[in-house]
């Protein structure tokens, strides 16, 4: 019988990278060859888990403390990590780092009975872990670097609740001070970033150093971002408005993807609020040249040109996945001059008094009937699914794989400070490629602004004898019915897997 280990190397090595970490271990124990090829994958990525300063060496100690609970997992002893730096025979083989802010589950949240209760101190990071992240640039081959920050977001000045783990402006300080970590005359380049629950509340308006360091000359580059928790009845209407991540979004192409434009050829981009009317992103300006991979979770898709953008890239792109996206059907204001020219809200419209202010609900009142036939706007969006996948069929002559539906790591009844099931959903990450179809009446979305809400229908949530007062019935003939058009939509994707089978590809849903 022929030895296993008489095979090349090549073909052990691959046959070793089908395992798992714990068998991959068992391996290590057999031979000198097995142990080397299985340590090439064990420790081809590493994890820094969170090392918090313990609640002991405080002389405030307060058993409600959130972050210092690791009665179940035992704590995280950042040692394990250093041998792993200091070995000679491993460090070698490392190539990407998850570096965790917080403990794996990213959901730092007391329950919301104690969300009245005011922390003395923010948590900190002890020494031994940052310790780690200094020398994290003498992985020679570390090429790859994700960070963890908590799921949960507040804004900088809600003081009232301190048990939120980051706020914005640690999210911003800790993720650049690791930046200036990579930094170093022999340090290896980092060509993969990933951001886990990144939130910067308008904070990177301005340039920094550290930040477009690590930007410039990356490859891929994965983000998911998180928005304020305001409402607390699971909705994010009060986070549209007061939450305002509009700032953020406009400046997010710039800050984050221009100085990726001239080598990056993955992008993943995920966001806990619906993105893409409101808050709008512009990526028109932005082309990628080398783009092969692109990924948009949550994304409300409301004019054309945004399709457009993602065909401009048919040269190189081969990748495509659209995770929980939808196409607006119809949008309703009542703001005089809330949209701009290119269809999307402005800032400051004139007729309205408040930063991007609410539309008032379009009742039956006399005192401003007239008023409201004046202002009541239903811009309503023509394009279907049906018409995009023809697009994407004939016009990405290179497009390999494709995946439109939702992953089922999407988390949506989250506990929140705010209450029960009153957080923002939580996002999947690294598992788009997990995506699978789901119900059609999902894949088209109206906005009602006089709600701050997305949803299939306009009489979804809708009872109107409840109302106080009654909708006219001229202007409910205004509301469009949801598109009925199933059979077209899935007949045109059928079409596009079937297109991209015969490129030899893998058009698929999951």
């Amino acid at each position: 019988m022929t030895d296993l280990t008489s095979l090349p190397v090549e073909i052990l090595s691959e046959i070793v990278g089908y395992l798992e970490k714990k068998s991959l271990a068992s391996v290590r124990l057999t031979n000198r060859v097995l142990n080397d090829i299985a340590a090439r994958h064990l420790f081809s990525s590493v994890t820094l888990y969170v090392s918090f300063v313990s609640d002991n060496d405080f002389e405030d100690e307060d058993e409600d403390y959130p972050y210092c609970e690791y009665e179940e997992e035992g704590k995280y002893d950042p040692q394990i990590f250093r041998n792993i730096l200091e070995s000679e025979m491993l460090n070698k083989y490392v190539k990407k780092v998850d570096v965790y802010l917080c403990k794996t589950h990213c959901d730092h949240n007391p329950n919301h009975k104690d969300m009245n209760i005011l922390h003395n101190y923010d948590p900190e990071y002890s020494n031994e872990w940052w310790s780690c992240i200094r020398d994290l640039k003498t992985f020679p081959s570390l090429s790859a670097v994700n960070i963890h920050f908590d799921h949960h977001a507040s804004e900088a000045s809600y003081h009232e609740f301190r048990d939120i783990l980051h706020e914005p402006q640690d999210r911003l300080e800790l993720s650049h001070q690791i930046f200036s970590y990579l930094k170093g005359p022999n340090a290896p380049r980092i060509r993969h970033l990933g951001i886990r629950h990144y939130q910067d509340e308008g904070l990177a308006e301005k340039d920094h150093p550290e930040r477009r360091w690590v930007l410039e000359g990356l490859e891929s580059l994965r983000m998911s971002i998180s928005h304020k928790e305001i409402g607390g009845e699971g909705d994010y209407g009060d986070t549209l408005r007061e939450g305002d991540p509009h700032t953020f979004w406009r400046h997010f192409p710039t800050n984050f993807l221009k100085p990726t434009i001239p080598t990056l050829q993955k992008l993943v981009l995920y966001s806990n609020l619906p993105l893409g009317f409101f808050p709008s992103i512009d990526l028109t300006n932005l082309h990628f040249p080398h783009l092969r991979y692109l990924c948009l979770g949550n994304f409300m898709f409301a004019q054309e040109a945004q399709f457009d953008w993602i065909i401009s890239h048919a040269a190189t792109l081969q990748e495509l996945y659209l995770d929980q996206c939808a196409i607006l059907y119809q949008v309703g204001y009542t703001i005089r001059g809330w949209l701009g020219e290119n269809g999307f809200p402005i800032a400051h419209p004139p007729g309205d008094q408040n930063y991007y202010g609410k539309s008032f609900t379009p009742l039956e009142d006399h005192e401003r009937n007239g008023e409201i036939d004046e202002l009541l706007k239903l811009p309503a969006y023509a394009t279907r699914w049906s018409d995009v996948f023809a697009r994407f069929k004939n016009e990405l002559p290179h497009l390999l794989r494709f995946a439109f539906g939702r992953s089922g790591k999407w988390k949506h009844r989250v506990e929140s400070r705010c209450g029960p099931f009153g957080s923002l959903p939580m996002m999947p990450w690294e598992a788009e490629e997990e995506i699978e179809r789901y119900s059609w009446r999902d894949n088209y979305k109206i906005y009602c602004d006089w709600d701050s809400e997305y949803r299939g229908r306009w009489e979804e949530e809708i009872d109107f004898d409840e109302w106080r007062y009654q909708p006219i019935e001229r202007w409910i003939k205004r509301f469009e019915s949801y598109p009925h058009c199933e059979i077209e939509d899935i007949s045109a994707l059928e079409g596009l897997l079937e297109a991209i089978k015969r490129r030899g590809g893998s058009g698929m849903f999951g």
